[in-house]
């Protein structure tokens, strides 16, 4: 029996049955309960934006930044996980775009940013049933 990526396994040791903690799946969708519509946490943010540090640019323009602001940040942020970081705090603070996963999901896959792989690894997340 093999398992899915979505569940959590369990090890028979001499006639007992360890429960090993819940996968890094679960956890994420015990976190966020409402799905694709639940609004991100920072920490999960940034762990996205370290797969693709080089495109924040793109990915804050596709959640509503303004060019201007892009500019902006690119010359007062230090390079590196700050400017994702300050990304995506504007678009939580002060975005037309809702602060949901569905949104940033959306904003991977236009052609712009051009992560559609990275899109359906998120998208998957929220599919899996427990």
């Amino acid at each position: 029996e093999s398992e899915t990526p979505c569940s959590s396994s369990a090890k028979q040791s001499g006639g007992n049955t360890l429960q090993q903690s819940d996968s890094p799946t679960e956890l994420f969708l015990n976190k966020y309960q409402d799905g694709v519509q639940s609004a991100p946490e920072l920490s999960d943010l940034m762990n996205i934006g370290a797969k693709i540090p080089h495109k924040w640019h793109e990915v804050g323009i596709q959640l509503g930044m303004e060019y201007d602001e892009v500019k902006f940040l690119s010359v007062s942020t230090p390079p590196g996980s700050r400017q994702f970081a300050s990304v995506f705090t504007a678009w939580k603070n002060c975005m037309k775009k809702s602060y949901t996963w569905a949104v940033l999901i959306q904003a991977l896959k236009t052609p712009a940013v051009n992560e559609p792989r990275l899109a359906h690894e998120l998208s998957t997340k929220f599919t899996c049933t427990m």
